[in-house]
């Protein structure tokens, strides 16, 4: 199976749902009737009518993206000053915050801090998932050869260039600080480096699972946007994406990694 082929599979199994595979048919005048496996084999015996162009075009046309406007606004209004984990584990955080509870019923904080920690935490998830929308939604509207997902559950936040990658949104971790300050851009090798140690810790039979049913691995694929100056969000957020996208203009082929024993691919884009 070729490349193209790949991609068209992996847009059907991994970025859509069995009815919205049965309406793409539908819609071509194929058979549509099966399992999402069987609907899938359809597609691929009729690819000199459902190639990946007419994918691209189906999914863009069927893409729900994020309000701009309403993110803009949040991110430049100063309410979410303060915004912050304070410790608090996002995978766990019904646990985490109830270990904040029993703090304050044991007299280490207050209510208002307590109270103070929800708030800052509200902020902070808000922050994470704005800057996350943003710049998925501005991402696919800027490069018209970008392949949304449809399906609400998916790995793959778009296929860019060709690849398909989960989107990441971060800065610098602490020890690369320095590095940051100088304000040139990474190379080739930091880039490697930042994207390697970015997935460090990963655990590998989470990685596995990730792995597992996707095409070339193409489930640990990733798109790192690290962003030196996180204050810049809230001072000129549009300016920001700007100069994400211009970089993005630019990019090439993405890095080929090896992490725990699994080869994928990823971007890193230094802003």
């Amino acid at each position: 199976m070729d490349r193209e082929m790949q991609l068209v599979h992996h847009c059907l199994q991994a970025m859509m749902t069995t009815e919205q595979i049965r309406e793409l048919l539908i819609e071509a005048g194929c058979n549509a009737k099966g399992t999402k496996t069987k609907l899938i084999d359809s597609v691929l015996n009729n690819t000199n009518q459902i190639n990946i162009d007419y994918i691209t075009r189906h999914l863009r046309a069927k893409w729900t993206p994020a309000n701009l406007q309403i993110h803009f606004a949040n991110m430049k209004s100063g309410k979410l000053e303060g915004h912050d984990w304070h410790g608090a584990m996002p995978s766990f955080l019904h646990l985490s915050l109830q270990d904040k509870v029993r703090e304050c019923s044991a007299g280490e904080i207050t209510i208002d801090e307590l109270i103070g920690i929800g708030a800052d935490i509200i902020k902070h998830e808000y922050f994470i998932v704005a800057q996350h929308d943003i710049l998925e939604t501005s991402i696919i509207n800027h490069f018209p050869d970008t392949i949304p997902p449809i399906s609400s559950k998916s790995i793959t936040d778009f296929v860019f260039k060709g690849v398909p990658v989960d989107l990441k949104v971060s800065t610098f971790p602490t020890n690369w600080m320095e590095r940051a300050k100088d304000g040139d851009p990474l190379n080739y090798a930091e880039q490697e480096n930042l994207i390697i140690e970015m997935y460090s810790g990963a655990d590998t039979e989470r990685m596995r699972k990730q792995a597992e049913g996707s095409i070339n691995n193409w489930g640990l694929n990733r798109m790192y946007i690290i962003i030196r100056d996180q204050d810049e969000w809230f001072i000129n957020p549009e300016r920001l994406v700007e100069k994400v996208l211009e970089k993005m203009e630019n990019v090439a082929e993405p890095h080929k990694v090896n992490v725990n024993g699994f080869e994928f691919e990823a971007f890193c884009i230094d802003v």
